[in-house]
């Protein structure tokens, strides 16, 4: 292995955009370095793989095969990257005597950070840049602010997905899984040394965001060009826990998200760049370049005081309209894949629709207004019926009507005759549909209008603006009649208009010299007097500037010396900073909506009310009143940045995000509500709520990982005194999932819940003991959200995996010993007095042994965390005789120690029901609760 000469340490508070050696003199040529100690060289150059596969069992997301080709070599870690190497260059502790065993338990992120210090350590660039580093309490990286992989760059990183099959069908010994290729074997003496353990000691990172693969050939695949709407990472090879896994799957038994961390998960390294590399974009195809984000939520909501916020813009290598939901925990760009070419989008004031038009402001001719709603899909196109309809932006009228201002053609409005047949009007829009249009103005007023002020503003060429009432119209040209662009009018009651010029006179005047055309940003105030100049970044010039909602903010594009617009940023008037939002190729016409919030007066309140945790953060505060069992209003102030914010963007594993998701259920129909499920993946995918009788109005709050100790805590802290109408906790009996005890990542309560100030306000308030505040819900709602919450949230918790992939062969499996008398014990008395305190309540508590594969019946294990199959069929037995001492306490064994009814076309793997499956688990608890119900 490598020789590790010097020591470089990661530093929690690392800024560095792109770390290097900066040795200008250092040539790296790889023929040169065919016996770099500890790679071999992979003669790739040439040769072709192909990844996925045509098997009708594999899962969706691993068909079709796909034929990838290489036009160059590289060298590979001949091992795993060890606890030794990891520890020492990391200065991370270890032990000699495990120093040469594989690192595992790292993220990600920790896997970048390894390359990136080696690179460094051998002189060299590093491979990966990004804007700053967030680290867990255990030294782990969590988070690298705008990551991007230059693959341009001769240096260590992780292997593509298509590098790591090539190298693991390369194997001497493994040419029945594959067709081989030219791995140079180093020698040392006679004996041969070949790239160890690829496929079967730990599992490995790979460098690609996992996306759909394609019937196709292409040429140095680097993955997907952005995370999916489950922010997954792609996954190889087998472990000591899951044996025999096929080259071609790419996950884990779990989402597998950049900050999976576990104890058969490893990393292996390789060498050499990539001048070519192609992405594929599950919207458009194959793509040469691709659009990085540059900020978190958390720096949207410092910004803004809310995670509600969307940048959406044009990216013009596609004409598709793109956005980032800064709301959700992928961070990732969304490109709505459409024909319709798409220019000046402006979201509506709720944020769930996007108004664009296929016509470019300056440019006279044809053009079309559409709205759809802003979601991976852009659901719900709608056109207006309007000739020439052109920049359209969304306003709301005084009776609270939403509208969409527009005007009849995008031409310049240079010579005033011409620019005087043009027209502005509004429409209602509303339930997805548009309604009548109405006249409004003569002229084309596209740079907004102002319905309580009379005031609308136009621009390209010139300024114009016009002072309006229901009866007249007084129009104005502004700025000495000098050239103007990209003209904005705030919405803030200011009127003020932000624009750019063409290096005119008035503005040098106003700035103290001269400067280049969009050198500058201009703001004049509601009479034409400019008041402000904002200077581009070095380098960059501005274009396509639109101010941000009622916010002292502006957005803006960045184009460098060639013209092309590279960078979206954010300009803060007030102090006349630049924040970099987006990176790319081509991003034009940018438009940032912020959730404004409701205007609330502070009420007094008792100071026992208030936090009294040093780990709750102090912020600004809202009024609101809680109603308590016996409906006495008690004020109570909530805590902005506390109430309701469940997660963040450290937010850890997929299941912190499914607890958030479970919370906004739980503060939204804890009044409702009479049913909860409780438990781990297995319900999760299991137990379809919208699919009981009316009778019941089910929660599934199931999560992952999950534990008994999690689901007794929850149930006696929240669900207990706040779902007063429960009747019914449907809960599954995880006996391999018994082995982690209450101080594990099993339990949330133990620890994770740390990270998330929504639950230490919580337990700060003794867990709202005295009534749900009013708001909580909403704070709940606005708060940071992975992922999946939108489907969640239709769902009721349901988690529906979509795909019914068979049981297969029940290979995922730990130890069946790791499961002690003392783990059991422990769990027992959990379980006993979790089902006696729902006795005690006259709930009923359904006890669910899930179906998993039939093949563990060929095992020694019960399913695929182990647990001996004796000791599970004498759990089950213990736990059925216990219904006669407990009637409300209903064991369901629909496992029956896999002699079960549950088919391969109802599972989704080796322990999970697919929807199929889940309909026939739900009819049947439907039906025992309808049969309890009709008993009584």
């Amino acid at each position: 292995m490598l020789l590790l000469i010097s020591v470089v340490s990661c530093s929690n508070d690392s800024g560095s955009t792109h770390e290097s050696s900066s040795v200008d003199s250092l040539e790296l040529d790889i023929d040169s370095l065919k016996n770099y100690d500890g790679f071999v060289h992979v003669k790739s150059k040439g040769e072709s793989i192909v990844l996925g596969t045509e098997a009708k069992d594999a899962n969706v997301d691993e068909r079709p095969a796909m034929k990838v080709s290489f036009d160059y070599d590289f060298y590979v870690g001949r091992h795993e990257v060890t606890q030794g190497e990891f520890g020492k260059l990391m200065k991370r502790s270890f032990s000699e005597d495990s120093s040469e065993y594989p690192q595992a338990n790292v993220t990600f992120y920790d896997a970048v950070l390894y390359a990136n210090a080696l690179s460094i350590q051998h002189k060299m660039d590093t491979v990966y840049t990004y804007s700053n580093a967030q680290f867990a309490e255990d030294g782990s990286c969590e988070n690298l602010v705008g990551l991007k992989t230059n693959y341009n760059v001769f240096g260590f990183r992780l292997p593509t997905e298509a590098e790591w099959i090539f190298i693991a069908s390369s194997y001497p010994d493994s040419s029945s899984r594959g067709h081989s290729h030219s791995v140079e074997i180093c020698s040392s003496g006679n004996k041969e040394l070949e790239v160890c353990d690829i496929n079967g000691n730990l599992k490995e990172w790979v460098n690609d965001w996992k996306g759909p693969l394609a019937d196709t050939t292409i040429e140095n695949f680097v993955g997907a060009s952005n995370a999916n709407g489950m922010y997954e990472k792609v996954l190889k090879g087998s472990s000591f826990v899951d044996e025999n896994v096929p080259h071609y799957a790419r996950g884990d038994f779990y989402t597998v998200t950049p900050l999976l961390k576990a104890e058969y998960v490893g990393f292996r390294l390789v060498l050499g760049k990539i001048e070519n590399p192609v992405w594929l974009n599950s919207s458009s195809g194959a793509v040469s370049s691709i659009i990085t984000p540059l900020i978190l939520a958390e720096d949207a909501r410092n910004l803004f005081g809310t995670y509600q916020a969307k940048l959406v813009f044009r990216n013009d290598e596609t004409g598709n309209l793109a956005y980032i939901n800064y709301a959700n925990a992928a961070n990732s760009v969304i490109e709505i894949q459409d024909d319709i070419d798409s220019y000046h989008p402006d979201v509506s004031p709720d944020g769930r629709y996007v108004v664009f038009c296929t016509g470019l402001e300056g440019v006279p001719g044809e053009s079309s207004v559409y709205v759809r709603e802003l979601n991976e899909s852009g659901s719900g196109l709608v056109k207006l019926n309007v000739e020439g309809a052109a920049i359209p932006r969304w306003r709301v009228l005084d009776n609270g009507d939403t509208v969409v201002v527009f005007v009849t053609n995008p031409g310049t409005n240079k010579s005033e005759s011409t620019w005087e047949k043009y027209s502005t009007w509004y429409v209602p829009f509303d339930k997805g549909k548009f309604g009548t249009p109405k006249k409004l103005l003569e002229g084309s007023f596209h740079g907004g209008l102002s319905f309580e002020s009379g005031f609308a503003v136009t621009g390209s060429t010139l300024l114009r603006v016009t002072r309006f009432t229901d009866k007249s119209q007084n129009n104005e040209l502004w700025y000495n009649g000098e050239q103007a662009c990209n003209v904005s009018l705030s919405m803030d009651g200011s009127n003020r208009t932000l624009f750019l010029d063409f290096a005119g006179k008035g503005g040098a005047a106003f700035v103290g010299r001269k400067y280049s055309v969009h050198e500058m940003l201009l703001i004049a105030d509601s009479t034409g007097k400019l008041v402000q100049s904002i200077n581009s970044p070095k380098g960059y010039l501005f274009d396509h500037t639109e101010w941000v909602a009622d916010k002292n903010f502006a957005v803006a594009t960045l184009s460098n010396v060639n013209g092309a617009h590279q960078k979206i940023a954010l300009v803060d008037v007030a102090s006349n900073k630049i924040m970099e939002l987006a990176e790319g190729e081509e991003l034009w016409h940018p438009c940032l909506w912020v959730k404004q919030k409701k205007t609330v007066k502070l009420e007094s309140s008792s100071s026992n009310e208030k936090s009294s945790s040093s780990e709750t953060p102090k912020s600004s505060s809202s009024s609101k009143s809680v109603t308590t069992s016996s409906s006495v209003a008690v004020p109570i102030i909530l805590d902005l940045d506390s109430a309701g914010m469940y997660l963040n963007s450290s937010y850890g594993a997929v299941g912190n995000g499914l607890m958030r998701n479970n919370m906004e259920l739980l503060w939204n129909f804890h009044d409702q509500a009479n049913v909860v499920v409780l438990g781990s993946s297995r319900p999760l995918d299991g137990i379809i709520p919208k699919q009981f009788n009316e009778k019941f109005l089910v929660l599934n709050l199931a999560q992952t990982p999950n534990g008994i100790y999690m689901s007794k805590f929850y149930l006696d802290h929240y669900v207990y005194p706040h779902v007063k109408n429960l009747r019914y906790i449907i809960l599954s009996l995880d006996y391999d999932l018994w082995r982690w005890g209450p101080k594990t990542d099993h339990n949330f309560f133990y620890s994770d819940y740390k990270k998330f100030p929504g639950y230490i306000y919580d337990k700060n308030h003794g867990y709202w003991a005295a009534g749900v505040p009013e708001g909580l819900a909403e704070l709940t709602e606005d708060g940071y959200s992975d992922q999946n919450g939108d489907a969640l949230r239709e769902s009721m918790g349901y988690w529906s995996v979509g795909r019914c992939n068979g049981w297969g062969t029940g290979t995922c499996g730990y130890d069946s010993t790791l499961l002690t008398s003392e783990h059991i014990e422990m769990a027992m008395d959990t379980l006993v007095d979790l089902v006696e305190t729902a006795e005690k309540r006259n709930i009923y508590v359904i006890g669910i042994v899930f179906p998993v594969s039939p093949s563990y019946k060929n095992t020694g294990r019960f399913a695929c965390y182990g647990t001996r199959r004796s000791v599970a069929d004498s759990l089950t037995n213990v736990l059925t005789a216990m219904q006669k001492q407990y009637p409300h306490f209903i064991v369901m064994d629909e496992n029956k120690m896999g002699n079960h009814d549950y088919s391969d076309a109802m599972a989704e793997d080796q322990q999970h029901l697919c929807p199929a499956g889940a309909k026939q688990m739900t009819h049947r608890v439907d039906s025992l609760l309808m049969s309890i119900e009709e008993g009584q």
